[in-house]
């Protein structure tokens, strides 16, 4: 796991490049934001490849990155990120 603090991480830089059509076609990725959006492509054969999740929730498995809810809330269009 890792805890990211920063918004210029090079990890949500990337995440943010995914909102644009462009980038998802490019790099055959999407972004998946909530629980149920996220069971669905797992259902449907596409597997999480990297997670994100607010700092101390524990949302998510071992695996997933802790983010600070300031950052959080710059690349989530949900709002649990919000501070």
């Amino acid at each position: 796991m890792t805890q990211i603090a920063s918004p210029q991480n090079p990890r949500l830089k990337a995440l943010r490049r995914l909102q644009s059509r462009r980038e998802r076609a490019r790099s055959g990725r999407f972004l998946a934001e909530g629980e149920d959006l996220i069971a669905a492509a797992e259902q449907a054969g596409w597997p999480v490849l990297e997670g994100f999740r607010l700092a101390g929730s524990g949302l998510g498995g071992g695996g997933f990155h802790d983010v600070e809810p300031g950052v959080l809330a710059g690349v989530s269009t949900l709002g649990s990120g919000r501070a």
